[in-house]
C-alpha cells in the first residue's frame, strides 16, 4: 500500500566502472523490468539501468499513473488494467479507495482495519469494473518474452499472480519484489507467510525485507487523546506513536544452485549479478562473477569479480563515513562490548 520501495541504491558516487547500462549495452542486453501495481513513478533501483531497459507498467487506478516519469527508459509500455491471476477473466471488480495506493480487486477488511489509525485509507469511495487480464496475456500484448525483475504491488494478489504465471516467464524471473500483509488488511489476502515459503521453494533467497506498519488505535481511543488539541500537536502525538507491523516490502533472487539446475546462461547471469549490485548485494554478487567464471564465461566471469571487489571496496571505505556506529560495531572486540555494556549497566 505504499509508495514504491524506497532504496535509492544509486551507483552515482561508485567507481565509472559500474556503470550498468553500459555493461549491459556492450553485451546487448535490455532488462524488461515489469510494474504491477505501478505508483507515482517506477522504483527508484531502476534509475541506473532505466536507459536500456524495457518498463512494463499495470495499474488501473489512474490516479497513480505518471507518464512523465517513463521518459528515461528505452522503451515503455503501460496499461491502464487489472492484472488477475484468473485466465478467464476479461474484467474484474475494482474498489477505488481513498487512498489510491490500496485500491485493489480485494475487499478491504474492515473489522481488522478498524483496530488501526490508517483504516480510513482503505474507505471504499467507488466500486468499478475494470478490464482484466493475466500477467501470461500481457507479456504477448507488450512483445516481451521475460520479465527479467518483477513487482508486484497488488494490494492481497502478489503470490497468486505470480504463480499464475506460465513456466517459461516464471523462470525468468531472477528479481521480484512484492509487498506481501503480514496480518489481512484484505479479505482473503496472500500474506508474507505463504509467499515467503514458496518463493524459498521455489530457487529464491531473501535479499531485503523492510517491515512497515500502522498505529494499533482506534479512531476514537486517538479522538479522546487529542481532543481539544490543535491540529499540529495531533500529528505531533501521532507521530511519536509506536507502528506495530502491518505490511512488508520484500526482495528476492535468484540462488545460484536454481540458476545452475536451470541451465542459465550468461545473459541470466549478467542480469543477476546486476540486479544483485542494484541491491547492494556486493557479496553475493562477488560469488555471482566466481561462479561464472568457474562454469559459463571465464573473461565475463573475470570482469564482473574486478566490479565486485571494486564496488566492496569501495563500500568499505566510505562505511565510516555514512555510519560510524556500525564501524565501531565491526571493529571492536567482543570483549570489549561486555565490557562496555557492564560499566553502562552499573552506571
Amino acid at each position: 500500500m505504499t509508495k514504491p520501495f524506497a532504496d535509492h541504491a544509486t551507483l552515482h558516487s561508485l567507481p565509472m566502472k559500474t556503470n550498468l547500462t553500459e555493461l549491459l549495452s556492450e553485451h546487448k542486453i535490455s532488462p524488461v523490468l515489469v510494474d504491477v501495481g505501478a505508483s507515482e513513478r517506477p522504483p527508484a533501483i531502476w534509475n541506473d539501468i532505466a536507459a536500456c531497459s524495457t518498463y512494463v507498467g499495470f495499474d488501473p487506478d489512474e490516479r497513480e499513473m505518471h507518464e512523465d516519469k517513463l521518459a528515461g527508459f528505452q522503451r515503455k509500455v503501460t496499461v491502464n488494467m487489472a492484472v488477475t491471476a484468473d485466465a478467464s477473466a476479461t474484467a474484474v471488480e475494482f474498489f477505488l479507495t481513498k487512498s489510491p495506493f490500496c485500491s485493489s480487486t480485494k475487499v478491504p477488511n474492515a473489522p481488522a482495519l478498524a483496530s488501526y489509525l490508517y483504516a480510513d485509507l482503505f474507505v471504499v469511495e467507488k466500486t468499478t469494473q475494470v478490464g482484466a487480464l493475466t500477467l501470461n496475456a500481457a507479456a504477448r500484448l507488450a512483445k516481451v518474452a521475460t520479465f527479467d525483475w518483477l513487482k508486484l504491488d497488488t494490494q492481497g494478489t502478489d503470490l497468486s499472480i505470480f504463480k499464475s504465471l506460465n513456466d517459461a516467464l516464471g523462470k525468468s524471473v531472477l528479481a521480484l519484489d512484492i509487498e506481501p500483509g503480514l496480518r489481512d488488511a484484505y479479505v482473503d489476502e496472500d500474506l508474507f507467510g505463504d509467499a515467503h515459503i514458496h518463493l524459498t521453494d521455489n530457487g529464491f533467497w531473501p535479499a531485503s525485507i523492510k517491515t512497515l506498519g500502522a498505529i494499533r488505535m482506534t479512531d476514537k481511543a486517538f479522538d479522546d487523546l487529542t481532543r481539544g488539541m490543535s491540529p499540529m500537536a495531533k500529528k505531533i502525538t501521532e507521530a511519536s506513536l509506536q507502528r506495530s507491523p502491518c505490511w512488508c516490502e520484500a526482495r528476492y533472487l535468484r540462488s545460484l544452485e536454481w540458476m545452475e539446475a536451470t541451465g542459465a546462461g550468461s545473459r541470466e547471469y549478467l542480469l543477476l549479478w546486476t540486479f544483485a549490485v542494484l541491491s547492494q548485494q556486493y557479496g553475493f554478487a562477488l560469488d555471482v562473477a566466481r561462479h561464472v567464471g568457474d562454469r559459463i564465461d571465464r573473461t565475463l566471469g573475470d570482469d564482473l569479480r574486478k566490479r565486485s571487489i571494486s564496488l566492496i571496496e569501495h563500500h568499505t571505505r566510505n562505511l565510516p563515513l555514512r555510519s560510524p556506529l556500525t564501524y565501531l560495531k565491526v571493529v571492536t572486540p567482543p570483549s570489549l562490548k561486555a565490557l562496555v555494556k557492564k560499566v553502562i549497566g552499573r552506571a
